[in-house]
């Protein structure tokens, strides 16, 4: 098709006095349950770094192509020990690779052919995991 040279007025339904888009709302002051970007402590900062890296699909990052993980790609495969022990191992360069600031202790996976309701396969991945910062044990479950 060849693009139109005038705009058709009836086209645009949304009036044109008005603007639309988002509002960023400025405050000159802030309360601590307000900020506008919140501070994190360690522990809140590592599980959260764990888990965008487990649901981030690989190539999916614009600019950073190796960031994430291929797990979304083993939820129609039987879960063999050979299938366990690739995950984990892409799991291990992942988090050694993105989130330096942990040490893992073990990655248990659990597949639910159930998981999320009308029949649509899962798989539980459970991170036993410790600060290098200090020797907290922290567990992470997360559902692909």
């Amino acid at each position: 098709r060849v693009p139109a040279n005038k705009a058709i007025s009836g086209a645009i339904s949304a009036p044109l006095k008005k603007s639309l888009g988002l509002k960023w709302n400025h405050q000159s002051t802030f309360t601590s349950a307000d900020p506008y970007f919140s501070k994190s402590s360690s522990k809140e900062l590592a599980i959260a770094q764990l888990t965008q890296l487990l649901l981030t699909e690989r190539g999916e990052r614009v600019m950073l192509p190796s960031f994430g993980t291929s797990l979304k790609n083993l939820l129609f495969e039987p879960l063999t020990d050979s299938l366990v022990a690739l995950a984990a191992q892409e799991i291990e360069i992942a988090v050694k690779e993105f989130v330096p600031l942990i040490t893992l202790l073990k990655i248990t996976m659990f597949q639910n052919d159930n998981m999320y309701g009308y029949g649509l396969p899962g798989i539980q991945i459970s991170l036993l995991f410790r600060l290098k910062s200090n020797s907290e044990v922290l567990n992470l479950k997360v559902k692909i």
